[in-house]
C-alpha cells in the first residue's frame, strides 16, 4: 500500500465569509439508497489529526440516512500539507481494511486507494459519504465573525501576526507549530495589541489584556478561540520536528527556498523532477546548514553533493541523520 501524505502550513482568512455554505465543493449527490450504510464503520483519516496515526487518530463517521457523516476543521489552502487533506477508511487503521481518495481530476466520487482529497478553503466542514455509490460532499459550514481579523501571536512566531480563520459564529482557528517546550502566545484582534486576550488564571477562558498563555509543548496544534465565551482550546495535530524550518532547493525551483512541512516529527513535500533535476535540503534557507548525498546511500551528508530525482516524488527528511523519498503516485 502506498505511503499516504500527512500533515501543515497555515491558512488565514478574515470573516465574514462563505455566504452559501451548502454548496458542495466538489461532491456528488448520493442516490438516496435506503436502509443504512453498507459497511459497519467508516473513518476520516486526515491531516488535521496526523492522518489517523498517533499522535492524532482517525475521526469516526456516523451513519445517518444511509450515508456516513462527520464534521471536521480544515486549515486547507489547496495544499495537502496545510491540514487540508484526507481519505475515507473502513477500519481507521492503515494496513487493514480499505481506503478511498479521489484521483485527479476530482469528480466527487471516491476512488479505491485514490489520491488524497484536498480542502481548498479553510473552515469547518460537514463531510458526507455514500459507501455504496462512493459519492461524497464537502459542505462548508456558516462562518460569521464580528471582527474582520484575528491573529495568533507568540514566541513561536516572534510575536508576529499569524492569521486565524473564522469558523463562526465568532469562533476562530489556526494551526501553530510550537518548536520549544516553553512557548507562549496570545490572541490579537487587529494585530496592534489594542484588543488582545491572554489568560490570567490558566483556566482555558481568555481574559482581555491577560497574561501570556503557555503552550502545552512542542508540536503542531490546532488552536481555537471563541470570542463570545472567551474559551480557547488546543488539539495536537502532529509531533514537532527537530528544526524549526526546512527547505528543499533544486534546479526545479531555480534553487529557491520551497518550505517543507513537518509531519509527525519529520519533514515532507511533494516535488516533480520532470525528466531529471537536482536538489538539496536546507534548514535555514541560506545554505549555512544544508544536506546532500555524497554516496547515494539515502543518508544526508552535511554540505553533500546534489541529489538527483526524476518524476514526481513525495520526499521525506528525517532530521539531520538521513533522508529518504517515496514515489508519490
Amino acid at each position: 500500500m502506498r505511503k499516504l501524505v500527512w500533515a501543515l502550513v497555515l491558512a488565514a482568512c478574515s470573516g465574514p465569509i462563505d455566504p452559501d455554505p451548502a454548496t458542495p465543493s466538489p461532491g456528488g449527490k448520493a442516490d438516496g439508497i435506503a436502509a443504512g450504510c453498507s459497511r459497519p464503520a467508516m473513518f476520516i483519516m486526515g491531516t488535521p489529526r496526523n492522518f489517523g496515526v498517533a499522535p492524532g487518530g482517525p475521526l469516526a463517521m456516523t451513519c445517518t440516512s444511509s450515508r456516513w457523516e462527520a464534521t471536521e476543521i480544515f486549515a486547507g489552502t489547496g495544499n495537502v500539507f496545510a491540514a487540508g487533506g484526507f481519505q475515507f477508511h473502513s477500519t481507521g487503521v492503515w494496513g487493514s481494511g480499505q481506503n478511498w481518495g479521489d484521483n485527479r481530476p476530482t469528480d466527487g466520487v471516491a476512488d479505491p486507494f485514490g489520491e488524497d482529497i484536498v480542502i481548498t478553503q479553510p473552515g469547518r466542514y460537514r463531510i458526507v459519504f455514500d459507501d455504496r455509490t462512493l459519492a461524497y460532499q464537502l459542505l462548508r459550514q456558516t462562518s460569521q465573525c464580528d471582527s474582520p481579523t484575528m491573529f495568533l501571536r507568540g514566541t513561536f512566531n516572534g510575536w508576529g501576526q499569524q492569521g486565524m480563520f473564522c469558523l463562526g459564529p465568532n469562533q476562530w482557528a489556526a494551526i501553530a507549530m510550537f518548536i520549544g517546550q516553553s512557548e507562549r502566545y496570545k490572541f490579537d484582534a487587529a494585530g496592534d495589541w489594542r484588543a488582545n486576550w491572554g489568560d490570567n488564571q490558566g483556566d482555558g477562558i481568555a481574559d482581555r489584556d491577560g497574561a501570556d498563555i503557555s503552550a502545552p509543548g512542542a508540536g503542531r496544534y490546532l488552536v481555537t478561540f471563541d470570542t463570545s465565551s472567551g474559551r480557547y482550546g488546543l488539539r495536537l495535530v502532529s509531533a514537532a520536528c527537530a528544526w524549526p524550518t526546512m527547505y528543499v532547493r533544486g534546479t526545479w525551483n531555480g534553487w529557491g527556498t520551497t518550505a517543507m512541512e513537518c509531519e509527525n516529527g519529520h519533514y515532507a513535500i511533494n516535488i516533480d523532477g520532470g525528466a531529471g533535476a537536482f536538489y538539496k535540503f536546507d534548514a535555514v534557507g541560506d545554505w549555512s546548514l544544508n544536506w546532500g548525498d555524497n554516496n547515494g546511500d539515502l543518508r544526508g551528508d552535511p554540505n553533500g553533493a546534489d541529489i538527483f530525482v526524476a518524476g514526481r516524488h513525495h520526499l521525506h527528511f528525517y532530521n539531520d541523520a538521513r533522508y529518504a523519498y517515496d514515489t508519490h503516485q
